[in-house]
């Protein structure tokens, strides 16, 4: 199950869906999603990726790193920024965790224990390392410096060497020549996840801070093709100009009807548990300032949904292809279909999804035109919160009101920012001038069935 295991409303649904079908043809998918593909939506304030010829490469790839290496549940059809797992960590398990041979020789049975424990140990000992070295702020490579302030990484190293070794062994002598077809994908997934030498194809060089330019480390390598190409220009076009000029050209509306017509499968979903707990939905909302603590307050929809319009209108839109580097093995579970005895059962099983493509939009404007039986319930959630304070959320577009609590991954807005006319119902929420990075609106992703 989904860790944000709040479902979404029925009336939320419907937006939802409605939202993921303007984004398909968007994202190349004509029909039904298929059989292993989700459309996933985003709040059309999630930060994109940074990039473009102001920003370190460094630590762009960094980012596309996070990005692409972070599982989604595939319960879930919202993308908020965060993983429900590591893809490259559940690969690896997957390898070691494979069913080398029907027999189950002791050998094998306690090599692939202690390797295991060993690989767990060492990857354990690694975040806390880089926790570590992060809180040190000392500006030095992250090998260098572990290999002076933390000599356990080391040493955690060298017992996983050591087993693995052992483990292979034990698989040769057991398996023969599937053997040697493991070893090799082991070998390739062992490059990626080298910290401390550059292997071109395997792995990057990535540095997670902005101000720490010389803290770097090695990831295994994600790339995202004509990405940094496509931010500079949306840059270039729009820098220096005032916000109410800037031509947003390209538009994408979101109709109701599809929401309520079509089902979560058409959207690659058996079934959908999650989504309602990220701060995207409900689709408006407020919490308003009361003294010491806060009130709730919510737009009923429900039933009302068609009396909504939605269009979203920006610069440029794009859709982007993830693509990992030589040590990936998408077709480990066909050749290595069985786990041994114990092993977990989720791992890049149906529980979790990989992203596969990105929607991305810049200086993305959001237009909302309310029937004339919503007005007045709209404009008093907007007063009260505009004299009492608070925050605002309209279809995941944040707003607040004194001082509020920012968002790395968000877009956070002010009350400046919203244009609303109670005469005419439209409320229009416009980014402010000077975006730099693009804004996630959706993805692809495929499910581990």
């Amino acid at each position: 199950m989904s860790a944000d295991d709040k479902p979404l409303s029925d009336s939320d649904a419907i937006f939802a869906r409605g939202y993921a079908a303007a984004l398909k043809p968007l994202l190349g998918v004509s029909g039904g999603a298929g059989k292993h593909q989700l459309i996933l939506t985003s709040p059309p304030t999630q930060r994109g990726i940074a990039a473009g010829s102001d920003i370190d490469s460094k630590y762009t790839g960094y980012l596309i790193y996070k990005f692409a290496n972070a599982l989604q549940d595939s319960d879930n059809p919202v993308y908020s920024g965060s993983g429900a797992g590591n893809y490259a960590d559940q690969l690896a398990s997957r390898m070691q965790d494979k069913d080398a041979s029907e027999q189950n020789k002791r050998w094998l049975k306690e090599a692939q224990a202690t390797f295991a424990e060993a690989a767990k140990r060492s990857r354990e000992t690694k975040k806390e390392a880089e926790k570590d070295w992060e809180d040190a702020k000392s500006g030095r490579n992250f090998e260098h410096w572990a290999s002076i302030e933390y000599p356990e990484l080391q040493q955690a190293r060298e017992r996983a060497s050591i087993a693995q070794t052992d483990l292979q062994q034990a698989e040769q002598s057991v398996n023969g020549a599937q053997a040697v077809l493991l070893s090799g994908y082991r070998g390739r997934m062992d490059r990626a996840q080298n910290v401390r030498d550059g292997l071109p194809g395997y792995n990057q060089q990535v540095i997670s801070q902005l101000d720490q330019p010389q803290a770097t480390t090695y990831v295994p390598l994600y790339s995202i093709d004509t990405y940094t190409k496509a931010v500079d220009h949306w840059y270039e076009i729009t820098k220096g100009i005032p916000r109410e000029k800037v031509k947003r050209d390209q538009v994408i509306t979101i109709d109701i009807s599809e929401g309520r017509k079509t089902n979560w499968e058409d959207y690659g979903f058996k079934e959908v548990r999650g989504g309602g707990n990220v701060g995207f939905w409900p689709f408006f909302h407020a919490d308003v300032n009361n003294r010491s603590t806060t009130e709730r307050r919510e737009l009923n929809t429900k039933d009302r949904e068609s009396c909504i319009d939605l269009v979203l209108a920006m610069v440029g839109v794009l859709k982007f292809d993830v693509t990992a580097g030589l040590w990936d093995s998408p077709d480990i579970k066909t050749i290595f279909p069985t786990l041994r005895p114990g092993a977990p059962p989720d791992v890049l099983g149906p529980k979790y999804a990989r992203v596969t493509s990105l929607l991305c939009g810049f200086d993305v404007q959001l237009k909302v035109k309310f029937a004339a039986e919503m007005r007045e319930e709209v404009n008093q959630i907007y007063q009260e919160v505009k004299e009492k304070g608070g925050n605002l959320t309209i279809f995941g577009i944040r707003f607040s009101v004194g001082a509020g609590g920012g968002s790395r991954e968000r877009d956070e807005y002010k009350f400046k920012d919203i244009e609303w006319d109670k005469f005419s119902g439209s409320l229009t929420i416009t980014p402010s001038t000077g975006q730099l990075t693009p804004t996630f609106l959706g993805a692809i992703a495929r499910r581990f069935d």
